[in-house]
């Protein structure tokens, strides 16, 4: 933590200071990578640890979960992009996750984008988490021209959505799930789209402002939406959604 005294900073430093704290101006930083953890988060020289900004690789084996499809493969290319050189981060407006990592966009040495790369490849997909939304619409592109080629993830049938209505309150983690908006719902911070009486989507209030139209036009359609799903208690499971990207509409309502 630092604290600024007004009366004893030139002007240009406080504004620049609470430019900072507003997340109007990102700094880029040059880095040294120590070690590739897996195919979106690496540890740097300096050790910090940093989450690649606006995409998500399949889990190596941890925490008693086994090793998903292609998920050495992602640690290996990224490996193979950033080599031995030094990279270029980006940090996010939002700078770091509630781990405590680093949350960056990662430029290669060659001037690309490591995240971008990984998607064109299919061994990561496109995730997009207000306010962190630099690159998105590059990260599509490259996610959709894979799917496309039907490269990497895209090939898997382990990373075919799953039907929101047969899913239970312990299965945890991130993956694709495809279900029918039956009805919506209010609290003080989320709007819920539920695509089963045990599973919701879950958006921000303060995100709404990127979906269209009103929360109840979204029922009748179904939709495949990504992300992180979570307990919510009595076999419940919630996922937050904070953009429309992360929702595809398959169907929309009769």
């Amino acid at each position: 933590m630092f604290t600024l005294d007004a009366r004893k900073a030139p002007l240009w430093g406080a504004f620049f200071v609470l430019a900072l704290l507003a997340g109007t101006v990102v700094a880029r930083e040059t880095a040294t990578v120590a070690r590739v953890v897996d195919g979106d988060t690496v540890w740097l020289a300096d050790g910090r640890h940093v989450r690649l900004l606006g995409i998500n690789a399949p889990e190596l084996a941890h925490e008693g979960r086994p090793e998903e499809p292609l998920a050495r493969e992602a640690q290996k290319r990224l490996a193979a992009l950033i080599g031995s050189r030094p990279i270029t981060l980006s940090p996010g407006r939002e700078p770091h996750d509630h781990y405590g990592r680093l949350l960056a966009r990662v430029r290669l040495a060659d001037g690309r984008d490591a995240g971008t790369e990984l998607l064109r490849a299919g061994l990561a997909v496109a995730i997009a988490i207000p306010p962190n939304l630099a690159g998105l619409g590059a990260h599509e592109r490259a996610e959709a021209e894979a799917r496309r080629a039907g490269r990497g993830i895209w090939s898997r049938p382990y990373f075919r959505p799953r039907t929101a209505a047969n899913l239970h309150g312990d299965e945890t983690g991130f993956y694709f799930v495809r279900g029918r908006i039956d009805r919506t719902g209010r609290s003080r911070k989320y709007i819920y789209l539920d695509l089963s009486r045990r599973f919701a989507l879950m958006v921000p209030r303060r995100d709404w402002h990127f979906f269209s139209g009103q929360p109840s036009s979204w029922v009748g359609r179904t939709v495949i939406a990504r992300g992180w799903a979570f307990p919510r208690g009595r076999g419940r499971l919630g996922m937050k959604i904070g953009h429309p990207s992360m929702v595809e509409v398959v169907t929309t309502k009769p």
